[in-house]
């Protein structure tokens, strides 16, 4: 792997895969001020875009592309719930928080430590019918509690009866959840 006189890697080198349109267009001035030739000697020059469009249009595909994130189901309604299970879904919703009372519920926190809480959180959907959210931390408890929401998750039926458990979930629960925020 070879570099050229100005610190640029060489077009052998080996780069880990652009993440951008930027980099790939600053990638890309470095090789061709490394390559080009110069009337002042050893200098390069490096070609600029004609206009400030021209410089948009070479990095806005890469950069619209890496930023694209794919088009989630909205759910509103209890009537948009059956059809998205088993997919990430964007839920909108009230927060509410609900007290299992004296009952402590057992959970297991990303460190693997255990914790027990009697609060948990579902989010009530326009027109009745919710989604359990389930265990959530303190301080989104308080912060969101009674405000309006997007849930991003995965959207799980509820669990069928089980030898040996107490009660089934009596609904839908998002899991995997990856974003709670106010609208």
């Amino acid at each position: 792997m070879g570099s050229c006189p100005h610190g640029a890697p060489s077009q052998d080198a080996r780069l880990p895969a652009p993440r951008g349109g930027v980099l790939v267009l600053a990638l890309a001035l470095m090789l061709a001020a490394c390559n080009g030739s110069s009337s002042r000697g050893g200098e390069p020059t490096v070609a600029r875009p004609s206009s400030a469009d021209a410089a948009a249009a070479i990095v806005a595909p890469s950069t619209e592309d890496a930023m694209q994130e794919p088009t989630l189901p909205v759910i509103r309604a209890v009537t948009d719930v059956a059809a998205h299970f088993g997919a990430r879904v964007e839920a909108h919703g009230t927060y509410a928080v609900l007290s299992t009372g004296r009952h402590k519920i057992m959970y297991t926190r990303a460190d693997g430590s255990t914790g027990a809480t009697n609060k948990v959180a579902q989010l009530a959907l326009d027109g009745g019918g919710a989604i359990e959210l389930w265990v959530r931390p303190d301080d989104e408890l308080a912060t969101l509690g009674g405000k309006r929401v997007v849930v991003i998750g995965k959207l799980v039926p509820p669990a069928a009866e089980a030898d040996g458990v107490a009660a089934p979930d009596g609904g839908p629960s998002l899991v995997e959840i990856s974003s709670v925020a106010a609208e």
